[in-house]
């Protein structure tokens, strides 16, 4: 006669029991990781005692795509100096005495106009038109609040003009001591119409030329200051007369 086991059901749990503390043990055999292991795998086993096959987990995708708008943003970035700096045309800077401007027009102007102007208590005229009056003791004074960096002036022609050269005083030529004390502009943004020269203007009571070196068809002028000299007791930069010369 056969025996009959009452607990033949328990075999299998048993068996898988028995191999999870085999897969243990091999663990902290191979030592480093061991507290981690043991986890998962106890992690991983169900309530009858049989092992699970966990799931595979996916990696967060948030950083990848914050990461990747990054990259995006600072490519755009370098794409738009790229096509910026493409845009300014070449100028040359000289003192204005070493040009010859014999057989140039002088362009006149129709309109001025200024982002701001500074409006002075004793009512003095600050505003755009100073600036190309012909009288270098006038002057356009930007009216904000600091020295003025991305105010711009503009003025329209009469007509359509071939433009070479455009003489500038920069800061107030009222006196020399009006002068030193307040700001002139350094670097300036100067558009033709829609072609664009960036230049620097050296610092001090001299009328300089921008040398286009081409004629440049245009019916309208903006200057724009990029930046100042900061070494002036006031922080109004000023602008005493601006003089454009045409072949026609």
């Amino acid at each position: 006669m056969k025996t009959k086991f009452k607990h033949a059901k328990t075999v299998k749990p048993v068996l898988c029991v028995l191999l999870v503390l085999a897969l243990l043990l091999a663990g902290c055999a191979n030592g480093g990781n061991q507290g981690m292991k043991k986890e998962t795998l106890l992690a991983n086993v169900d309530d009858r005692g049989e092992y699970v096959t966990p799931e595979p987990t996916q990696a967060p995708e948030e950083e990848e795509e914050s990461s990747s708008g990054e990259e995006s943003t600072a490519a755009s970035s370098s794409e738009e100096e790229a096509e910026d700096s493409k845009t300014a045309n070449e100028a040359e800077v000289v003192r204005a005495s070493s040009r010859n401007y014999s057989g140039y027009t002088v362009v006149r102007m129709n309109a001025a106009y200024s982002t701001s102007e500074l409006h002075q208590p004793d009512g003095t005229d600050n505003s755009a038109k100073m600036a190309v009056d012909g009288n270098e003791i006038t002057s356009w004074q930007e009216g904000v609040d600091g020295y003025g960096e991305g105010e711009s002036v503009w003025f329209t022609f009469d007509k359509t003009y071939n433009v070479r050269y455009m003489c500038i005083k920069t800061g107030n030529w009222r006196t020399p001591q009006i002068y030193s004390e307040n700001t002139r502009p350094k670097e300036l943004s100067v558009w033709l119409d829609g072609e664009c020269f960036r230049v620097t203007i050296p610092d001090g009571q001299t009328e300089y030329c921008i040398d286009f070196q081409k004629a440049v068809s245009a019916s309208q002028l903006t200057v724009t200051i990029d930046s100042v000299y900061k070494n002036a007791m006031w922080d109004d930069t000023c602008i005493s007369e601006i003089t454009l010369y045409a072949n026609n």
